[in-house]
């Protein structure tokens, strides 16, 4: 709805209640006419547009796919969500127009018609995994829309269990909500819906073989899309972002070593050991009661220190690198 002020109203916008423009200061600065001005009040004019920080969301799946396979779904779901390495296909939108004609001449000029958006296909890119969850599933999705034998609908049978006999094209579609934010993973730039999307192909080209060519797969999913914008839109979006926020520190980096054997302090150790793989730690209780010390008069490592006693670590505190001594 319009905001309205006392000389009128102002129209919401696609950036309404996401991340707008709001430096006023601007009109103030010749900005680039006569050359670059570094200095900082400068320089804080210029905040340029960034991307590459997205996110997806898929808010609803086919109907039939969740009703015939829910954990396959289910994982299909995660690894387009979180896995995803490319998003393509957000058109432009253009507007058509028309020529008026007349004059002796026959000059002609153009008068507006319609605005259209181009976006009508987006491809998301993930790794196949092996296994090949993410093929399994468009293959089960485009068969049970138009099967590739008979060409019927049968949704795998839900049709027939059911009774009622009908497809329906709201059975069969997803829909995403798209975010892309600023450098800070916090301020939205812009946000979309693509509705009515269904895949189009069953890649299954990567299985050819050519000597000496091993790799890694890159699985391209082609859905046929509608892309919708709007405030409630971009309402949406932010609640999605600020449920599913991912904004890592490097300094908060957990190496996944440790299991029960040792205690890191702080109250936030993983617990059981099913989390370490191969890791030494688990692998020998004793791991972090002995010491590995060296021995001049033999040139040898031994357990313990140079005396050969046991040694006992004291509390370790919030760092496995905490400041120890020996007990003798």
């Amino acid at each position: 709805m319009a905001n309205r002020t006392s000389y009128g109203y102002v129209a919401d916008t696609i950036q309404s209640n996401i991340h707008t423009h709001t430096n006023e200061t601007i009109l103030d600065y010749s900005l680039f006419a006569g050359g670059v001005d570094a200095s900082a009040p400068s320089l804080q004019q210029w905040d340029p547009l960034k991307t590459g920080y997205s996110r997806l969301f898929m808010v609803r799946q086919p109907w039939f796919m969740r009703q015939v396979f829910p954990s396959k779904m289910k994982k299909f779901k995660h690894i387009i969500e979180y896995g995803n390495v490319s998003v393509q296909g957000i058109g432009d939108t253009t507007l058509q127009t028309v020529q008026l004609t007349g004059g002796v001449v026959g000059r002609s000029l153009d008068l507006p018609t319609i605005a259209q958006n181009d976006t009508n296909q987006i491809t998301i890119t993930v790794y196949e995994l092996s296994g090949s969850p993410i093929r399994e599933v468009i293959w089960a999705w485009i068969n049970g829309m138009a099967d590739e034998l008979s060409g019927f609908t049968t949704y795998f049978g839900i049709i027939e269990i059911d009774g009622s006999h009908l497809a329906n094209q709201a059975h069969q579609v997803a829909e995403f909500i798209y975010v892309s934010t600023d450098c800070t993973g916090w301020n939205i730039e812009f946000a979309c819906m693509f509705a009515n999307c269904f895949p189009t192909n069953v890649k299954n080209d990567h299985f050819n073989f050519e000597r000496g060519n091993v790799g890694i797969v890159e699985y391209p999913i082609e859905f046929r899309a509608y892309m919708h914008q709007g405030t409630e839109i971009n309402q949406v979006a932010k609640k999605l972002l600020d449920k599913y926020r991912i904004i890592m520190f490097s300094i908060d980096f957990c190496s996944k070593l440790s299991g029960n054997s040792v205690d890191l302090g702080g109250g936030t150790e993983e617990s059981g050991a099913n989390l370490v793989f191969g890791s030494e730690f688990d692998n020998d209780p004793n791991y972090w009661t002995t010491r590995v010390s060296y021995n001049p008069a033999t040139g040898k490592l031994i357990n313990g220190d140079v005396e050969g006693n046991t040694y006992y670590p004291p509390n370790l505190g919030s760092s496995i690198f905490a400041q120890q001594t020996v007990t003798t």
